[in-house]
């Protein structure tokens, strides 16, 4: 069933250093991840659908191309319809997996934790046996789903006693988790904040000519971009941009002016990100 336990607080701390992984650590991110898995596991094994399903017959999550061929809707459909029936035979059986073959194609099923099933949808499948490749990364995928929904992390102390390859899974997706959900984090809109800030710094103090070079050299300085940015980095950025240009463009004076203020104000924007 669907994970009902209240989410972990917060994001581990990143110090001083560059983050650069991110764990589930809310509602929202959990289910952002799991469509990452599902979609992972459409692709990677070819299939036509994916479904997250509870013994019942709801949908949780799903991998659904933006359009459907004919067959596609149809055996989609009637696998909806069956999955109660088939998971209630899964449980009787004591199974933890069912190939179903039908006129349209065929589909696997198989349980990622108790009352949840992975459904993997194929048209045009051929042979039962040249499912072996979707069978073996539904597997995987299950055993990556059921973690998820334990809401449990990536470090390498929840992820021990898993097989290697559900391992590299998951560490997969805790960086594609970064990459693509990052954007709704309070951290990336301070980071995007506080460049925005800086660039209209520079750009009333030296120009709007030179806003991408200052910008751009302060990054390659310190080996990062604006998504791996935290509070230390956004310090020394600012020393970085004031004495590379406003102290070269504009002068001593106006270079200890602008450092001692833009410091203050820059910290006064992180401080109301706590």
């Amino acid at each position: 069933m669907a994970p009902a336990a209240p989410p972990r607080t917060g994001l581990a701390s990143s110090g001083g250093r560059a983050v650069k992984s991110l764990d589930a650590a809310d509602v929202t991110l959990l289910k952002q991840v799991l469509q990452l898995e599902l979609d992972a596991l459409r692709a990677d094994a070819g299939v036509d659908v994916v479904f997250l399903m509870g013994a019942d017959g709801r949908i949780f999550a799903s991998s659904i191309p933006r359009k459907l061929a004919q067959t596609q809707y149809r055996l989609m459909e009637r696998v909806k319809q069956q999955v109660p029936h088939i998971a209630a035979s899964l449980r009787r059986q004591h199974l933890k997996l069912q190939v179903q073959s039908y006129e349209e194609g065929a589909v696997v099923i198989a349980e990622a934790s108790q009352g949840s099933f992975v459904a993997a949808i194929k048209v045009d499948h051929g042979s039962v046996k040249g499912l072996d490749a979707v069978i073996r990364r539904t597997e995987v995928a299950c055993k990556a789903v059921a973690h998820l929904l334990a809401e449990r992390g990536f470090s390498d102390e929840e992820l021990k006693g898993l097989p290697e390859e559900v391992r590299v899974e998951l560490k997969t997706l805790s960086y594609r988790l970064f990459r693509e959900a990052y954007d709704t984090t309070k951290g990336a809109r301070k980071n995007r904040e506080v460049a925005e800030f800086i660039r209209k710094r520079i750009r009333d103090r030296l120009g709007a000519g030179l806003v991408d070079e200052a910008m751009d050299l302060a990054y390659n300085e310190l080996g990062t971009t604006e998504r791996f940015m935290n509070d230390k980095l956004w310090q020394r950025f600012v020393e970085i941009v004031v004495e590379k240009h406003v102290r070269r463009f504009s002068g001593d004076i106006v270079a200890d002016v602008c450092k001692r203020t833009w410091t203050k104000d820059i910290g006064r924007m992180l401080e109301s990100f706590v």
